[in-house]
């Protein structure tokens, strides 16, 4: 019992300092940061990184997953889609760009987890749960924050949250049109991804 309060302890506190109610974010990171400039805000110690699409850090045992779009150098050429409207595509090639962030942490209450979003965020916008599992959403302007929930012990338990970017999602989704024909995206769509 003592270990879970001072999880919960420990969840709150950082769920606090590092979330912001504006939603342009994790923390003191903004959406499309670079992954160099995500390393100098990151929640815990870095434990794990590819230094192009993913930094993975620990602060107990709360676990932080950063995500960064990232277009390879085999796609240098590839013409994106006539909205995006950076500048410079090249610089583009080259950045990771700050695109999602996965909190993962054992499991807690998914009463205490939302009062804990809600502080913050306010009122979620959506909810798709049944026989206490599923997923509740709070949505902003800039970003999505996505809690999941599992059945445990027939009680609704999280241990996981995502925040996306919603602009850099749109991003992604028009550069899966570049690189997939209209036959191998529709499979994707049946296969839901």
């Amino acid at each position: 019992m003592k270990k879970l309060l001072v999880l919960i302890f420990i969840f709150s506190v950082s769920f606090s300092l590092y979330s912001q109610a504006n939603m342009d974010g994790f923390g003191s990171v903004k959406w499309g940061n670079s992954i160099e400039e995500v390393k100098g805000g990151i929640v815990g110690k870095i434990y794990y990184t590819d230094d192009k699409k993913v930094l993975i850090s620990k602060d107990g045992d709360i676990e932080y997953l950063y995500g960064f779009f990232y277009i390879g150098p085999y796609a240098k050429n590839a013409e994106l889609p006539s909205e995006d409207t950076r500048e410079n595509k090249t610089e583009q090639v080259k950045n990771s760009r700050l695109f999602y962030v996965s909190v993962k942490f054992p499991y807690l209450a998914m009463s205490d987890v939302k009062k804990k979003i809600e502080e913050i965020y306010g009122p979620a916008t959506g909810e798709d749960m049944k026989d206490n599992k599923g997923a509740i959403v709070w949505d902003s302007e800039k970003t999505t924050v996505i809690m999941w929930v599992d059945n445990y012990e027939k009680k609704p338990f999280c241990m996981k949250i995502n925040y996306f970017s919603k602009e850099i999602a749109k991003e992604v989704n028009d550069y899966q049109n570049v690189i997939f024909n209209s036959n191998e995206i529709e499979i994707l769509k049946r296969l839901s991804l």
